[in-house]
């Protein structure tokens, strides 16, 4: 919608000059854009640390989605040409084989030989790339398959041990303060234990006793009980230690 107003300043005024044109859905549309950052930033800083980091995931997971999937249509983009530059060699082929013979083989057997072996080039090469672009895909989806059953098996493992984060502290008389971590590492629960790391567990984190989860874990072990629980934690750190080497 276009607002046009004229102006009369002078006696000498210009009437194509002096129209002044305004872009309303322009205006609203910039308008919309700002209202929404504006409360996209209130939303997310009234989130819990845990809820942004789990919502900075998220938008990275479709970040990466998008791109893949950018890449997977330039990939097929690719493959159409390829398609079209065999198909039409192939048309015309047949043709150059007439035009040969009338013309005293004018196209050698070696040169056909080749054209030959280039469309077989060009085929095995597109199907590498189809058996690779559905690799990728499997994993994509494998990847994303035992992200959502982890962060399940957490969400029931927290619920039903009274932490209301990974990362939180639950505290009481009895126990005193203690993290989802260290109540896994204290049962033995490698499997548990690997999948909190791997959602973000803090292991530097201490109990109301000052001891870390692998500490918890190397007090409980009796007979190499907790024997995969230790390996999960100091396995954890090694790799740590050798990232920031």
């Amino acid at each position: 919608m276009m607002s046009t107003f004229n102006c009369a300043c002078t006696e000498r005024s210009n009437s194509l000059a002096d129209t002044l044109q305004i872009d309303h859905a322009a205006l609203v549309d910039a308008q919309a854009q700002a209202l929404y950052e504006a409360q996209y930033r209130k939303v997310f800083e009234a989130m819990t640390k845990e809820e942004q980091r789990e919502l900075q995931h998220h938008e990275a997971l479709a970040r990466k989605q998008s791109a893949d999937l950018k890449e997977m249509r330039s990939t097929a983009e690719a493959y159409e040409n390829s398609k079209r530059q065999v198909k039409e060699a192939a048309q015309e082929y047949p043709a150059l084989l007439r035009s040969g013979s009338s013309s005293g083989s004018s196209i050698s057997q070696k040169k056909r030989q080749q054209q030959a072996e280039d469309r077989e080039a060009e085929r095995e090469a597109e199907r590498r790339q189809q058996s690779q672009m559905e690799a990728e895909r499997k994993e994509r989806e494998r990847e994303e398959k035992d992200a959502k059953e982890r962060r399940s098996s957490i969400d029931a493992f927290l619920k039903k041990n009274g932490f209301t984060a990974v990362n939180a502290p639950k505290k009481s008389l009895l126990s005193g303060t203690v993290y989802a971590l260290h109540k896994a590492a204290k049962a033995g629960d490698a499997r548990m234990a690997q999948a909190l790391l791997l959602e973000g567990a803090d292991k530097a984190k201490k109990d109301s006793a000052g001891k870390t989860a692998l500490e918890v874990a190397q007090k409980n072990n009796r007979k190499d009980s907790h024997k995969d629980v230790i390996k999960a934690l100091t396995t954890t750190e090694r790799a740590a230690a050798a990232g920031g080497a």
